[in-house]
């Protein structure tokens, strides 16, 4: 606090345009919040160390409230199918009619009730939903059914998530031994390289030239690729010999990478933010501007789930994203940066630090 004080009254004291005050101070305020804070501290705890931690705070009085609030309406749903094609599933029973009350909802099809009986039928052979209160609740539970993962599936994020949330510990002490042979790394690069990478980062911050940049500091890529490759070992270790091949199993791996990257995925930006600030790399690239600082860690790791995609499987971009759509925490996936990064990972840069994580670009389609 006493740092941020200090420069705070030093910028008092230099501007006095109230306007140029208030940008000034509102990307020190910025910079302050990223640079003072660790955010590999939050790795070693489950819930602060992903997007779940704001979730159980004050948790007994959200509860209490969510107690009191009135149930659904609980109207009966009615749904109209054709009879002819359900039957052909449903021998043993006896009925006619190709109307029915839903009893329940599964990932097979609706349970419903038929003069009766009770029937299973296919999400296909509908034709009809009939009004009522819960009409839409109804039609949000279906597509929520149809894009429910099997039981293993659930296991298998699980223990990605889990293994992801161990890395980022790793990938934070890694750092803290190796920070002064970085930051040396980054002060003592040629002066050469040096230019070449500066005019690439001037004319845009695109995918190759900043994994171009990066890759000029062998320490920093070592204790990355060193701790992600071990991710990308366990999702060649679940997928197995054999990969997903139409566009549905493909979407389906996407739709687990997106939802077991999501706890962790604000963390390891921050966490490469902090990398590439403490060790002197944005300051040395004359990137001074921290929402470009930030674009340039949300590249680097956007960069790194396309080698997690390209490792299970995925090589169809359209694939990846129905898997996006599919997934419980889509919405929160940024699909343009990573087709920008899908779009270059077969140049020379990115296919040789995908190359350090176990990752080879030829195998995508």
């Amino acid at each position: 606090m006493k740092k941020w004080a200090t420069t705070y009254l030093a910028t008092m004291k230099l501007v006095t345009n109230k306007s140029t005050l208030i940008d000034v101070l509102g990307e020190l305020i910025l910079e302050y919040k990223l640079d003072e804070a660790n955010p590999f501290d939050a790795a070693g705890k489950d819930a602060g160390g992903g997007d779940d931690a704001a979730a159980e705070d004050g948790g007994g009085e959200e509860k209490e409230k969510e107690d009191k609030k009135p149930k659904e309406d609980s109207e009966t749903i009615t749904i109209k199918f054709d009879p002819s094609a359900v039957k052909k599933y449903n021998t043993n029973t006896n009925w006619r009619s190709g109307e029915g009350t839903v009893k329940k909802v599964t990932k097979k099809g609706i349970e419903a009730d038929v003069e009766g009986n009770t029937i299973i039928i296919n999400f296909s052979d509908l034709t009809e939903i009939t009004k009522g209160l819960n009409e839409t609740l109804f039609k949000k539970k279906l597509q929520e059914e149809e894009n429910k993962l099997d039981p293993e599936d659930e296991k298998q994020i699980k223990d990605l998530e889990s293994e992801m949330g161990s890395i980022a510990n790793e990938l934070g002490s890694a750092f803290d031994s190796a920070q002064g042979e970085i930051e040396k790394e980054v002060e003592e690069m040629p002066e050469k390289k040096l230019d070449e990478h500066k005019q690439k980062l001037n004319e845009a911050i695109g995918v190759t030239a900043v994994i171009g940049f990066i890759l000029a500091l062998p320490k920093l890529v070592e204790i990355i690729t060193k701790s992600i490759a071990k991710l990308v070992k366990l999702i060649k270790k679940l997928t197995g010999a054999k990969k997903p091949e139409t566009e549905e199993e493909q979407a389906q791996w996407a739709q687990k990478i997106v939802d077991f990257t999501h706890k962790w995925h604000k963390l390891y930006i921050k966490a490469f933010y902090y990398m590439f600030k403490m060790s002197g790399l944005y300051k040395k690239a004359g990137i001074k501007s921290p929402a470009l600082q930030m674009k340039v860690a949300n590249i680097f790791y956007y960069t790194i789930v396309a080698g997690l995609a390209i490792a299970a499987g995925v090589g169809a971009i359209g694939a990846f994203k129905t898997g996006v759509s599919q997934a419980a925490h889509g919405g929160e996936f940024a699909v343009g940066t990573f087709e920008s990064v899908m779009a270059a990972v077969k140049s020379g840069e990115v296919a040789s630090f995908l190359a350090q994580l176990g990752v080879e670009a030829t195998e995508l389609a």
